[in-house]
């Protein structure tokens, strides 16, 4: 397959593995300190004490900024990986199947074993005799289904601008698949020409991405400010349980990732745990999948060594 040739301003930040361990050290350690302060001196009746808030509204800049990035860095990323790499059209199809079919193997997987694995858990004494009464939900209001017009609008929207303020991901890239495919097309210096401006948009969102990850501790420090503050240490037995259940399945899920991009992505284990690690915190902070974006695609090239034009589309 074609690669996209690096540009001159090194395309993808790549954070040595030192300043990368200090930079998890101090956000471990920020993410603790919120904790322990929330609980010992702000914990409390009042929730919207004025340090809350402003925690609360970093996290929120914080974790709306990385998802402003998403759709810069797909549609650069996207056109690049088709009408600059010149990847073959059977090529283009080979991975156009087999990116789903790997991505819903692997949720499968999963939900295999987490529904296996609680369906164990709960059989273990601390959890099977936790019970909940039952509460009376008012009847949820369903939403009326779309029309065809309507769902049609959102594939192929009239307006690719609103498109994008919408954040409406599929149809900005079915535009860029269509754009860049008519781009091949184009005589070579004018392809030049829009090849240099997106690689351009590309490469100042990779930094933009560096950036926000160097404040990571003082986010997560927000984040335990506020959890601290707001849930404490001490909860009812059933949350606790339940909180408890869902991190062990979690984390379980995650590991079980692990071997599988080591032996079927021929990735060495330590290699592919520092490329994710960056994106791993920055859902610990945002609670975004899709904030983790920019972040997975960086690792993906730089800690992984993926082709940009392979990690794009």
């Amino acid at each position: 397959m074609a690669m996209v040739p690096p540009s001159s301003t090194a395309g993808t930040p790549g954070r040595p593995a030192r300043s990368l361990g200090r930079l998890t050290l101090y956000a471990l350690a920020a993410l603790g300190a919120g904790i322990g302060i929330g609980v010992l001196f702000l914990r409390g009746p009042t929730p919207d004490h004025p340090w809350l808030l402003a925690a609360d509204g970093l996290i929120r800049a914080w974790t709306n900024a990385f998802r402003l990035l998403v759709l810069p860095l797909i549609a650069s990323h996207l056109f690049l990986a088709i009408a600059v790499a010149r990847i073959p059209p059977a090529e283009l199809g080979r991975l156009g199947l087999l990116a789903p079919l790997v991505f819903l193997g692997l949720l499968v997987a999963v939900f295999i074993l987490s529904f296996a694995g609680t369906g164990w858990l709960m059989q273990l004494p601390l959890l099977a005799g936790i019970r909940l009464d039952p509460v009376t939900a008012a009847p949820a209001q369903g939403a009326p289904g779309a029309s065809g017009g309507e769902w049609v609008d959102q594939l192929i929207p009239p307006n690719i601008f609103a498109a994008m303020a919408a954040g409406n991901i599929l149809a900005v890239m079915i535009f860029t698949v269509a754009f860049a495919l008519a781009a091949r097309r184009l005589a070579p210096p004018l392809r030049e020409t829009l090849e240099r401006g997106f690689r351009a948009v590309g490469d100042v969102t990779f930094l933009l991405v560096e950036w926000l990850l160097l404040v990571t501790p003082v986010v997560l420090f927000a984040l335990g400010l506020v959890s601290g503050a707001r849930s404490g240490i001490r909860v009812g037995g059933a949350l606790l349980a339940f909180t408890v259940l869902l991190c062990v399945m979690l984390l379980v899920a995650t590991m079980a990732l692990y071997p599988i991009a080591t032996l079927l992505g021929r990735a060495p284990l330590g290699r592919f745990a520092k490329a994710v690690w960056p994106a791993q915190l920055t859902a610990v902070a945002t609670r975004s999948s899709l904030a983790t974006v920019p972040a997975l695609m960086a690792g993906a090239e730089s800690g992984l060594g993926i082709s940009p034009a392979c990690a794009g589309y």
